[in-house]
């Protein structure tokens, strides 16, 4: 069986069942309670209050541990990918609450991006990103990627700013909270990339890939809200400036697990 650490290296990303699944019982047990009401009517309101249910998720959400509960279940993995390195991850885990595209719901996910888009920090091509599905995630609203791209230098890709994005939130704003961007970036040009892929999931896996890997795309073209977490980590020793940052009101963008 290939490593850990050489699939990494290879692709930027590895997909793998969790050894300990029960923090995503919990979380689908959360999302269950905050989400009490009917498709059709959280289809009905305005981004904006839709979004303000989903910061309040979130916040609930950060009071459960998360971060620590998925290490400690990939504990073996990290060791072995980052050589019993001491990592570091952010102060809030993302709540992904995304509602189909239709009712005049448009999309309310990233564009193709990587984290050197929106952070010219010297530490950020050495963040990780975790995503893990919770509920109702599929073939038709699932995180894509463009495979190996974590291997093509930022001088190699064309990138220029989005004022029309339809998913573009207001600064300090909910969506801003729930990890949207305020002043989204876009890949002007993409053939060289090739095709994007999708990330397949079994059932309660996750996945953690490079910062620099260009992923996002993630459309919901369901009939169900995709629900899902992520956060980002870093070894201790890549970290240089350990920023305050909103979304986790105002603690240090990193912290020990």
């Amino acid at each position: 069986m290939k490593k850990y650490s050489d699939i990494y290296k290879e692709e930027g990303l590895i997909i793998k069942v969790l050894n300990d699944k029960s923090f995503i019982d919990d979380v689908k047990k959360l999302v269950k309670d905050r989400f009490n009401q009917s498709d059709e009517y959280y289809q009905s309101l305005s981004r904006e209050e839709f979004q303000d249910i989903a910061v309040d998720a979130q916040d609930a959400l950060n009071n459960m541990n998360i971060q620590e509960k998925f290490y400690n279940s990939e504990e073996d993995v990290f060791k072995e990918i980052f050589d019993k390195e001491e990592l570091l991850h952010e102060s809030v885990v993302f709540f992904r609450a995304v509602r189909p595209i239709r009712n005049g719901v448009k999309m309310e996910a990233p564009d193709f991006h990587r984290e050197t888009f929106y952070s010219d920090h010297s530490h950020t091509p050495y963040c990780i990103n975790s995503w893990i599905p919770i509920m109702n995630v599929n073939d038709k609203n699932t995180l894509q990627y463009y495979p190996k791209s974590h291997l093509i230098a930022d001088g190699e890709l064309k990138v220029v700013e989005d004022e029309d994005a339809p998913g573009k939130v207001e600064k300090f704003s909910s969506g801003h909270k729930l990890g949207f961007l305020w002043k989204p970036k876009k890949l002007d040009e993409t053939k060289h990339l090739g095709k994007p892929t999708k990330m397949v999931f079994p059932e309660n896996s996750y996945s953690i890939f490079s910062s620099m890997l260009i992923h996002g795309g993630a459309k919901n073209y369901s009939d169900k809200i995709r629900f899902a977490i992520g956060f980002g980590m870093i070894p201790a020793k890549k970290m240089t400036f350990n920023k305050k940052f909103f979304a986790s009101n105002g603690k240090p963008h990193y912290v020990s697990f």
